[in-house]
């Protein structure tokens, strides 16, 4: 996986991570090695009555992280010791099967700009609400499922 998908992915669940933050906050000293000398203790002081608020305080300090890059390891070694079942979820989501379909999306959009005319736009506009429908599909699902 490309590190803007894993980027996506995880935008694609901050909320949950983030609910099993507050609730594992223990836990959470994993993402202390993300961030900043201290950034992590300062964080915990600030916010040890309210683990709701020191999650997405946590969340995004984690996104602005100078290692940034070993968020989605952090998350999946986080969540494998305490929700294996989100774990396993985000591990079964597999960005290459839904490419097929984001390059048809943008080649139909391409045909469209192309040629304007009425019949062509209603036709590619029919197929990229098709490819969009696929790639939306597996998201769905796993959200549905929570």
């Amino acid at each position: 996986m490309l590190p803007e998908q894993e980027l996506r992915l995880l935008y694609l669940y901050d909320d949950e991570i983030m609910k099993r933050i507050a609730l594992h906050h223990v836990e959470a000293v994993k993402f202390a090695l993300l961030l900043k000398p201290n950034e992590y203790e300062t964080l915990t002081e600030q916010y040890q009555f309210n683990w709701n608020t020191f999650s997405v305080k946590l969340w995004e300090r984690l996104w602005e992280a100078p290692t940034r890059a070993l968020l989605l390891e952090t998350v999946l070694s986080f969540l494998l010791s305490c929700d294996q079942k989100l774990h396993r979820r985000l591990l079964r989501i597999n960005f290459r099967s839904n490419l097929l379909d984001l390059i048809e999306v943008l080649k139909n959009f391409d045909e469209i700009f192309k040629n304007m005319k009425p019949d062509i736009m209603c036709e590619k506009i029919s197929c990229i609400s098709r490819h969009h429908a696929n790639l939306m599909m597996p998201v769905k699902n796993i959200i549905e499922q929570m």
